[in-house]
């Protein structure tokens, strides 16, 4: 029993020192030179710093090969912002991205578990950041940010058309644009910015129906719904009337415009005073008088002493008259001036193809386009020639709004009177016309119309129309569409002659584009003042087009330059000429250029490779640097931050490349003055791909770091001496604590 006591208390003492008295990591031992904590990043000049030339690029759309650098900008390439989706789970993607590794078990756990687990995490970190609760509340659904990257896009000279080196599609919506509020280019900025398409569009839409388009009429619809359903519902629970009506008797929910409320619109002399109208009549002089007075109903107003005065359709001027003169049968010495008050609501009716057909309260001042506006506007099967204004006693009358819409001009009608029914009738006969016109559009014809009728209505042909192409595809005998051509021909003037013909229902009118690619120009490209495309000139050569393009930069190389020249499958040959015997007077040098030649100009960086040496060992800065002229030892130590101040040189070696012989290893002598001032005994020309090692003695300069810790007096990192024990160290460290 005593023996198994004893064991048992042996076992604790034991556990007692390894736990307390020399817990884990109470003691530790590390090499520490004396710049261990720096690590250093070997310097590479080399980086990035490849041979930049030429590369070809085929345009998709014309098949024209050009030229271009990558990564900088040319005269046939730019830079855009362009959209990269990136998905991710959460707003801080970072913190995944490193916590990855730890949540992958979690991953695999299922069941009940598995659940609890993920509700519990996600709880803590909706407690840690509460902005992250919208995200992971819906954890099956991932969401996308926008970043974006510059990426090189590339223009073909020849056609205009834009796409990247890569062969990607480039989609404009994913664009970086400048302003969010651009709108679709018109057909007259694309002919100067985008490439002329081949094909022609028929996705037309019909004329002037936009006028009356409501930009939220589709947001409306879907409000108006959710708050009728809303309606229902508190309806059926006793609560409309507790919330929703307010304390006027507007209603809360109300989709419709209320047409009755217009903007002040002056009025003339020859406005028509009617019942619900209101007078502002101010009397000065002998007489100090100002108020109101309201038409009645049967078109009167009532004046002090004089009593009523019926006005009722006399125009505004003989309204203003027929009160003076009343007013002077009682009154002398006195100046009265009348002027419009409230002007009153008529009630008409909208009728036929209109949007939103029925009775509407309108402003007396309206026109027939704010009483169409009030319907919603004509349905896209409703005429804009043939609208009826249909008067209270029959009288119709015909409006067309075309002159309106395609000129401004005012529209000639009788005043909208209270009770008039505007009528749209369906749509008449139709012809449209597309291609490169300013107004691609489907028009409704009004009786015969002629060809220079519809070009009239489109504003004409656009820069780009071929005068040389003109189709009509016209429907015949409700059977087939036919094709026939008409040759359109440019005056003199700039006016353009055809042969008018009359246009059918139904007709489709196509103005091709004309060829699309670029002629008669030349380009140079590379190390010139001014690169670019110029115009080719009878006789151009080389020459000519290097002194157009203001001459050489600083630094070309001049024994080859190469033109390359289009072939008949519009691939590139390339013809190499000599720059440098061609400005010392070789005619056969400067070659005679032909249309779409491409002259390609070297620098000397483009047509030989840099060269590097390196260095490692004892410096501040190893790595690899360029190879300059009459580069010796002594300036690539220089270049890589001279040797380490704390170090012990002692020498170096140079791998040292002999053109035509084998490479050799030469020991150089290095001794240090003072502080990083050194002496070389040998400071030799270096050559492409040598490399020095600078030497250093490590024992001299290194350090021993042993650290206590735990019950001693004063734990702590203590440097160490060869063949000193662990009993030094804890003496050193004032031994053990009295715990």
């Amino acid at each position: 029993m005593s023996k198994r006591f004893t064991l048992i208390n042996f076992s604790i003492v034991i556990i007692f020192l390894l736990t307390t008295i020399f817990p884990s990591g109470a003691f530790s031992y590390q090499f520490s030179p004396r710049d261990s904590g720096r690590i250093d990043k070997k310097v590479d000049e080399s980086h990035g710093q490849g041979i930049e030339t030429f590369k070809k690029a085929r345009c998709p759309n014309c098949g024209m090969e050009f030229f271009y650098i990558p990564g900088k900008d040319s005269p046939h390439s730019h830079w855009v912002q362009y959209e990269i989706p990136e998905d991710r789970d959460t707003p801080d993607s970072g913190s995944n991205a490193v916590k990855k590794e730890d949540e992958a078990p979690k991953a695999e756990e299922k069941g009940l578990l598995g659940l609890f687990t993920k509700k519990k995490e996600a709880q803590e970190k909706i407690a840690q950041n509460p902005s992250e609760k919208d995200a992971l509340s819906l954890p099956s659904e991932r969401f996308q940010i926008k970043r974006y990257e510059l990426r090189q896009k590339l223009t073909c000279p020849y056609d205009g058309y834009s796409f990247f080196p890569e062969g990607d599609v480039i989609e404009e919506r994913k664009l970086m644009k400048a302003s969010l509020m651009l709108e679709e280019a018109s057909i007259i900025e694309s002919s100067f910015s985008k490439s002329i398409p081949f094909g022609i569009s028929k996705e037309l839409k019909q004329f002037g129906y936009d006028l009356f388009m409501v930009p939220e009429e589709e947001k409306e619809k879907k409000d108006a719904a959710i708050k009728g359903e809303a309606q229902d519902a508190f309806s059926a629970l006793g609560m409309l009337k507790a919330v929703f009506t307010p304390a006027s008797s507007t209603p809360a929910f109300s989709t419709s415009p209320s047409v009755g409320q217009t903007a002040v619109i002056p009025i003339g002399p020859d406005y028509v005073i009617g019942p619900g109208d209101t007078l502002i009549i101010n009397i000065w002089g002998s007489v100090q008088e100002s108020f109101p007075v309201e038409v009645d109903r049967e078109g009167r107003i009532m004046l002090p002493k004089a009593g009523p005065v019926y006005l009722w359709g006399m125009k505004f001027q003989e309204a203003e008259n027929r009160i003076r003169e009343k007013l002077n049968e009682f009154y002398t010495n006195f100046n009265v001036d009348v002027s419009m008050g409230k002007i009153r609501d008529i009630q008409i009716y909208a009728m036929g193809e209109v949007k939103k057909p029925g009775s509407y309260a309108i402003n007396s001042q309206s026109t027939i386009f704010q009483a169409l506006y009030a319907a919603g506007g004509p349905t896209k099967l409703g005429s804009l020639r043939k609208i009826k204004i249909i008067h209270a006693d029959r009288k119709v009358e015909l409006v067309d709004l075309y002159p309106f819409l395609l000129q401004g001009d005012n529209i000639e009608y009788s005043r909208i009177q209270s009770g008039d029914t505007i009528f749209v009738p369906p749509i008449g006969d139709v012809v449209a016309i597309a291609g490169n016109v300013k107004r691609p559009a489907i028009y409704e014809a009004k009786s015969e119309i002629l060809l220079s009728d519809l070009l009239d209505f489109a504003g004409g042909i656009a820069p780009t129309g071929n005068l040389q192409r003109l189709q009509v595809e016209r429907i015949k005998d409700n059977e087939r569409r036919v094709v026939v051509d008409v040759d359109l021909k440019a005056s003199s003037k700039g006016e353009v002659l055809y042969k008018d013909i009359s246009m059918r229902n139904g007709d489709l009118v196509m103005v091709a584009p004309i060829v699309r690619l670029r002629h008669n120009f030349v380009s140079i490209l590379g190390n010139v003042e001014n690169p670019g495309d110029y115009g080719l000139t009878q006789d151009m050569a080389v020459r000519d087009l290097i002194e157009r393009a203001k001459g050489f930069m600083p630094g070309t190389y001049l024994y080859r330059a190469e033109i390359a020249r289009v072939t008949k499958d519009r691939s590139r040959e390339i013809m190499p000429i000599n720059l440098d015997k061609m400005m010392l007077g070789a005619s056969d040098e400067n070659i005679a250029l032909k249309e779409w030649d491409i002259l390609l100009v070297y620098s000397e960086a483009e047509a030989s490779a840099p060269s590097y040496v390196e260095i490692d060992g004892s410096v501040n800065k190893p790595g690899k640097y360029e190879l300059t002229p009459d580069m010796k030892i002594s300036d690539l130590i220089f270049r890589s931050g001279g040797v380490k101040p704390q170090d012990f040189i002692r020498g170096a070696e140079l791998f040292h490349i002999i053109p035509g012989e084998q490479p050799v290893v030469i020991g150089i002598g290095i001794k240090r003055i003072s502080g990083a001032n050194i002496a070389i005994d040998k400071d030799i020309l270096l050559q492409p791909g040598d490399m020095l090692f600078v030497k250093s003695e490590p024992k001299l300069t290194e350090k021993r770091l042993a650290t206590i810790k735990g019950e001693v007096r004063f734990p702590g990192a203590y440097p160490i001496m060869e063949g000193e024990r662990l009993s030094d160290l804890i003496e050193r460290a004032g031994g053990y604590t009295k715990e």
